[in-house]
């Protein structure tokens, strides 16, 4: 695998970042710049949506009238809650698989046209789809794996955004730094690891 970045042994370990192309066979190091943030998000929705009491039994039982609003609209109370606790049950619908944004600082030390310039252009390569004219061969981005202070954060993850934010000053050399923000999410939802073996927790 060919590595670009910050390759020196002199980068602190607890801000090195590491993104792992194994199908490009390129590997970029690069320095953390701000706090990693890593989320997940759980949906729920109403087992019987929004609605009022009559609107939910209605559905339980299958009944509708054509003059149901005028009903309601007559028998309207103020002092009356529309929610009650069995249409305010929340149900689990899915997840959302998780994302992890990070803001890279890359820093020539060395040699500034594989420090930087070549790093950024791994990381746009690992962005970028294949695309073929016909799309029959076409290709997504390119599975990537990132490992943060030495602890894999998350595998089989595609860039879902780039952005190069800042260039510093420029050498006869190359660029002498620059900032990178990367957004990568994961492909498949992890699930407990022993969901199958527990049982219902009291």
């Amino acid at each position: 695998m060919e590595v670009f970045g910050m390759v020196t042994e002199r980068l602190p370990a607890n801000q090195k970042v590491t993104i792992n192309c194994p199908l490009l066979g390129l590997s970029v190091i690069a320095l953390m710049e701000n706090e990693t943030e890593a989320t997940l998000e759980n949906m729920y929705s109403p087992a019987f949506g929004v609605g009022t009491a009559q609107d939910i039994i209605k559905k339980v039982t299958g009944v509708a009238q054509s003059n149901d609003a005028s009903e309601f609209m007559a028998s309207a109370d103020t002092e009356r809650a529309l929610v009650s606790t069995l249409n305010t049950q929340q149900v689990y619908e899915g997840s959302e698989p998780p994302a992890v944004d990070l803001a890279l600082l890359l820093v020539a030390m060395e040699d500034p046209k594989r420090e930087v310039e070549d790093a950024i252009s791994a990381l746009k390569e690992m962005s970028l789809p294949s695309l073929t004219l016909a799309a029959v061969n076409s290709r997504p981005p390119p599975l990537v794996t990132i490992n943060v202070k030495r602890q894999i954060l998350l595998t089989n993850g595609r860039i879902e955004s780039y952005s190069l934010n800042d260039f510093g000053t420029f050498s006869p050399k190359g660029t002498l730094w620059s900032k990178i923000s990367l957004r990568i999410k994961a492909m498949q939802m992890p699930s407990r690891r022993r969901a199958t073996s527990e049982g219902p927790r009291e």
